[in-house]
């Protein structure tokens, strides 16, 4: 690492280890037992970390459609039920799309078994993909998908806000595995019945507030706007027709489709800075951290911190340039800067450890654990 590009963070009671190094583009992790699964997007390999070492051999291996952010590209774990989203191809070279899968594994004795397509997804562009996956706190599993470029090289549907468009499972997060019986939820008899949110632009952050039970997400936006949004059921996310935080009259724009609402989000950056993984510490961090919810940054290797309102369903700021919920270009974030020097982070979480992990695409492919010391 060059000097001064090292990550660090503003608490000097906490210290960083780096648990990984040598991952081939790692894309996000989750815990199993007492052990780390991570994903290698364009290798398609399923890595373990066991005893803090990386075992030699994958767990399993996936060929990957792996063109710009397509790939192998989400896992949750329930119980021991281990979920995987891959951009799966057509060709043995990894360059046609065939589509977005999600499957589910059984974990036993350290092994992928018992194999199952829960769901099928469009996998038609290299971008706007999503495939970030999470599990609630009721044990449902749910994912997200962008609008696979329909808005540029496409034909934007209704879940892009286009009243009339087609229905056609981009744009979206929704329940995994909700109806066995259909996989593709476009298939079925009520599409909507499926989805969580719909007008998602591009995602790559889910995440469960684990003292209220609410979903929150990061959004990209196009040219401008990354979002934070708190996503209540029938969330209308806006895109394509609002990114950002958006005035009345573009509002009253926004149809209201199958009941799913628009509201703005939490916090907007007016400049692009690709918005990753979020973690809620809850408790595992003391009170200092109680009200704290951390978003990584792709492009600029930040984690930014955000203090939670007392009704844990928006953010309270100090800094009068802040609390229109907008960080412009000029305004001081000195306020909402946690860490630094965290690369290009693809994925965040807490671990069982009470430790946060931090996944970057930087520091030759790592892994750190930020620890309370």
């Amino acid at each position: 690492m060059k000097e001064g590009t090292s990550p660090q963070t503003i608490d000097s009671n906490l210290k960083i280890d780096q648990v990984v190094i040598g991952a081939e583009h790692l894309t996000t992790f989750a815990f199993i037992d007492d052990d780390i699964l991570y994903l290698e997007k364009t290798t398609g390999d399923v890595k373990l970390i066991k005893n803090s070492k990386v075992q030699k051999e994958p767990v399993y291996h996936f060929d990957v459609y792996k063109v710009v952010e397509a790939g192998l590209l989400g896992i949750t774990i329930n119980d021991d039920y281990v979920y995987i989203y891959v951009s799966e191809p057509l060709d043995e070279q990894g360059k046609i799309p065939n589509e977005n899968n999600i499957y589910r594994f059984l974990w036993i004795d350290g092994e992928f078994t018992d194999k199952k397509l829960v769901n099928s997804l469009p996998s038609r562009s290299c971008c706007h993909q999503g495939g970030y996956m999470v599990t609630s706190p009721d044990n449902k599993i749910f994912a997200t998908i962008g609008d696979l470029e329909n808005i540029r090289g496409g034909t934007p549907g209704k879940l892009q806000n286009v009243i009339d468009g087609k229905v056609d499972d981009t744009s979206i997060i929704f329940q995994v595995g909700f109806d066995e019986n259909e996989i593709s939820p476009m298939n079925s008899d009520d599409p909507f019945s499926h989805y969580y949110a719909i007008g998602i632009r591009n995602s790559f952050g889910l995440t469960f507030d684990p003292l209220t039970g609410k979903m929150w997400d990061t959004e990209n936006g196009q040219f401008c706007c990354d979002e934070i949004n708190l996503v209540s059921p029938n969330f209308n996310s806006g895109w394509a027709l609002a990114q950002g935080i958006v005035n009345e009259k573009t509002i009253e724009k926004i149809p209201e489709i199958e009941g799913f609402e628009y509201s703005n989000p939490e916090f907007e950056w007016k400049s692009v800075v690709a918005p990753t993984s979020l973690a809620i510490p809850g408790n595992q961090w003391g009170e200092k951290y109680a009200n704290s919810l951390f978003v990584g940054d792709y492009l600029n290797g930040i984690i930014y911190k955000f203090e939670l309102n007392d009704t844990r369903d928006g953010f309270i700021f100090k800094d009068n340039s802040l609390q229109d919920l907008i960080l412009n270009e000029g305004d001081s974030y000195e306020e909402i800067i946690f860490g630094t020097g965290f690369g290009r982070i693809s994925d965040m979480k807490f671990g069982p450890d009470g430790s946060l992990y931090v996944a970057s695409h930087l520091h030759n492919g790592a892994l750190f654990k930020i620890t309370m010391d």
